[in-house]
């Protein structure tokens, strides 16, 4: 779906995700995803079942060691920042979730948010080259960024991947 940009719907896939890594065991990622769909359904409109999921997510924050409304606000950041297309944003909010996890003395999660971060600041850090003229240097950490995000959020290497690939405008300066 993402692939091929069908995001009509994407908050129910998002959900059933997220219940079904719960029932797994996979918390993070259930968090993770829960989190994701309730950022979508934003625009849908909150209904009972959004504050089901609200509810649960708290639940699985705290399950996991997290603080409930810092880690619901950090992924609340997280997503807003994808949507909007902050990267910057979306680097910060990853770096905090990393944070979080760290305090709740669970490395493996919080090295996955840590390196998600790093691989955004090496997008970040592109785009700065570009605005420099660093043509060289940009496209050298563009692709150590496309590499890092293909391996750690693959949603995000396609957004990544898309901005890359669409031409650049003349500018009439």
């Amino acid at each position: 779906r993402q692939k091929l940009g069908m995001n009509k719907g994407e908050e129910g896939v998002f959900r059933h995700s997220g219940l079904l890594k719960e029932q797994l065991g996979d918390k993070a990622g259930a968090l993770e995803d829960l989190t994701r769909a309730l950022a979508q359904a934003v625009g849908i409109g909150a209904s009972k079942t959004d504050k089901a999921l609200v509810v649960r997510a708290r639940s699985l924050a705290a399950s996991i060691g997290l603080k409930p409304d810092a880690s619901l606000q950090a992924f609340r950041l997280l997503w807003k920042a994808r949507i909007a297309g902050d990267s910057h944003g979306e680097t910060e909010a990853l770096y905090l979730i990393g944070r979080l996890y760290d305090e709740a003395e669970r490395p493996a999660e919080a090295l996955q948010y840590y390196e998600r971060s790093s691989a955004s600041m090496l997008a970040d850090k592109a785009r700065i080259y570009e605005k420099i003229g660093k043509t060289n240097q940009a496209e050298q950490s563009y692709n150590e960024a496309l590499e890092s995000f293909k391996k750690l959020d693959y949603s995000r290497y396609l957004n990544l991947l898309r901005k890359l690939r669409v031409p650049k405008t003349l500018s009439l300066q």
